[in-house]
């Protein structure tokens, strides 16, 4: 199964300002989720890959500092998210580990 996502924004007040006048990036980014079956134990292996360039217009020099502290912010941003989705999907395996019967509860008798 394959599925792909992809967003662009395009309106006229989404600029950057101050130091960051005239930049912009270039992303792209893959996540592939696979069951990973180790041993005796199943498991689900999670694999995040982002790759972001600063595009810097008009007059902007990519040996600016500017654009260096441009792209910092962009790498900071992405571990934040990444962090961001790795908790939600935690508290979302726990939550599922809770309401799992144990071994020894016998399903053929719910009804």
């Amino acid at each position: 199964m394959k599925h792909a996502v992809s967003r662009r924004f395009i309106e006229s007040d989404r600029v950057g300002e101050g130091i960051f006048s005239g930049m912009d990036t270039n992303e792209t980014a893959w996540v592939s989720i696979r069951p990973l079956n180790d041993g005796s134990k199943s498991r689900t292996l999670m694999e995040f890959c982002s790759r972001q360039v600063p595009v810097p217009y008009l007059t902007a020099s990519t040996t600016d500092p500017a654009v260096k502290d441009f792209q910092k912010m962009m790498e900071d941003a992405v571990a934040e998210n990444a962090q961001t989705v790795a908790d939600k999907l935690e508290k979302l395996l726990r939550a599922d580990v809770a309401v799992m019967p144990s071994p020894e509860y016998d399903l053929s008798t719910v009804r």
